[in-house]
């Protein structure tokens, strides 16, 4: 008769897939991106001439650009045309800009705020994943890897994180949920040992909880011998403590569950990867910017 459920699993915190710094483009699809920024050059473009129409404004391609760019980043502008056309195109140019920056605000806090996302499920995509693996020194989980070599995710994941340059990464129960807190490692444990060890963890750790289970479940019981003369005695006695709730409060008492997640909303810190991208192209435009400025200075002071 089954008592428990043996499970054992890479247990890990489900790391975030966006990349480094691509957190502000996901409120759009890149599809999106390029057709914004196609209508950008169009209506740009389209200023542009429309200053050339006007006698009076003697503006360039890249002032009108400048001019499309503030105002579609809801910074404003000193400069407006007089004719019609040109006020429908700015007036066509400040909806869309109110437009986008709702639809974009609105999208990026609640990616910041949603709940978490879909974990990884299975081997392959844990051996695809940038978390390095942890194993606690245990025979069975030893014999179950070499028992199945013929799994090429189990088979690639042994040679290339289990064991890293011919070295094991073996870990105590402590040690190895330590790592997991960190975010670096997933632990190959038995779950029971691993939520004992993350009972008082932060709920940041405890809601971005997740395991892919390796060895397949198993039903740990009592042995007996075969057409033993108290078998059926051990039968009905067991059910009964089965029937009573007696084992389910062992269970309970002993045996560590899964830490509740009281968080009903994630919220993601917003940190440097997060910005990387902005601060990259605020460099960027700061480098170009001081070229453009010396080669201006140097044209200038030779005439």
């Amino acid at each position: 008769m089954p008592l428990y459920k043996f499970r054992s699993a890479f247990i890990f915190v489900n790391p975030d897939r966006t990349g480094p710094g691509l957190e502000i483009l996901k409120p759009f699809a890149i599809d999106t991106w390029y057709i914004l920024v196609l209508s950008l050059i169009i209506i740009g473009i389209s200023i542009y001439l429309t200053f050339r129409l006007e006698s009076k404004s003697k503006y360039s391609l890249c002032s009108s650009m400048l001019v499309t760019i503030s105002v579609i980043s809801q910074q404003g502008s000193s400069i407006v045309p007089s004719r019609t056309g040109g006020r429908i195109i700015f007036l066509t140019l400040l909806i869309m800009s109110m437009i986008i920056y709702n639809y974009y605000t609105s999208s990026l806090v609640s990616s910041l705020l949603s709940n978490v996302p879909r974990p990884m499920k299975t081997i392959k995509e844990l051996y695809e994943s940038d978390l390095k693996v942890a194993i606690e020194p245990l025979p069975y989980l030893f014999s179950y890897i070499l028992q199945h070599k013929d799994d090429r995710f189990i088979s690639l994941l042994n040679r290339t994180k289990i064991y890293e340059k011919g070295a094991l990464n073996a870990a105590s129960a402590v040690r190895g949920i330590e790592k997991v807190k960190r975010g670096t490692h997933a632990y190959l444990t038995e779950l029971s040992t691993a939520f004992s060890c993350l009972a008082d963890s932060d709920q940041d750790v405890v809601c971005d909880l997740a395991d892919i289970i390796f060895i397949p479940f198993g039903d740990i019981g009592l042995v007996a011998q075969k057409r033993w003369q108290y078998t059926e005695l051990f039968h009905i006695t067991l059910r009964k403590i089965l029937s009573s709730g007696i084992f389910r409060r062992i269970e309970d008492f002993w045996v560590s569950k899964r830490p509740k997640c009281l968080n009903k909303t994630r919220i993601k810190a917003v940190g440097v990867p997060e910005l990387f991208l902005i601060y990259l192209i605020f460099v960027i435009g700061l480098i170009v910017s001081l070229i453009i400025f010396l080669i201006e200075f140097l044209l200038h002071k030779y005439r």
